[in-house]
């Protein structure tokens, strides 16, 4: 008689178990559909050129970055300046996003200096040692990008100063995985 009791206990435990397993699995799979349609839908708005279609972050009403099939490098560059919390809500989203660009091999892509958008605690960074030398003040025109986006060694060369001139930027050469010159 204990014997029955128990067996029928275990039974039970068992289907309880086994059910609760099997609820808690299609819930999962519920939640992942949710999210997977979500992601598709934010997709699809980015490859549509936007609303108003020359928006920017005070007047935009849905973000996209794209005109006739092709990424504007400019939209890229003021979605990734918009407000993360902003764009949730006009992506009308409770997920948390990350926008990446790939190639056709997979190669995340550099656009305007972007390679990521999205959620601020995803650090996405250059990690090179790059260079950056000009010879003429009014020819520096990648100096701000350099410094800003790659944090270049910047090499000027004034005649004066041949740690920071030519020299200085022949010498250190080697070290750098990214060179610029401008106007040589």
């Amino acid at each position: 008689m204990d014997f029955a009791i128990a067996l029928l206990l275990f039974t039970f435990t068992l289907a309880v178990y086994f059910s609760y397993t099997s609820n808690f699995q299609k819930q999962e799979k519920g939640e992942l559909e949710i999210l997977l349609k979500d992601a598709k839908a934010l997709s699809s708005s980015l490859a549509l050129p936007g609303y108003p279609v020359n928006w920017d972050n005070t007047t935009v009403l849905r973000i996209g970055i794209a005109d006739d099939q092709k990424i504007n490098s400019t939209k890229v560059k003021q979605f990734k300046q918009y407000d993360y919390v902003r764009s949730k809500v006009r992506f009308a989203t409770p997920y948390d996003f990350i926008v990446f660009f790939v190639n056709e091999k997979g190669e995340v892509l550099n656009i305007n200096g972007v390679c990521a958008i999205g959620y601020p605690l995803v650090n996405v960074s250059y990690n090179v040692e790059a260079a950056y030398y000009y010879q003429d003040p009014s020819d520096s025109f990648l100096k701000d990008f350099m410094n800003e986006t790659l944090n270049a060694d910047i090499y000027f060369d004034d005649q004066s100063n041949d740690i920071y001139g030519l020299h200085g930027f022949i010498s250190n050469l080697s070290k750098y995985q990214i060179v610029v010159m401008e106007h040589p």
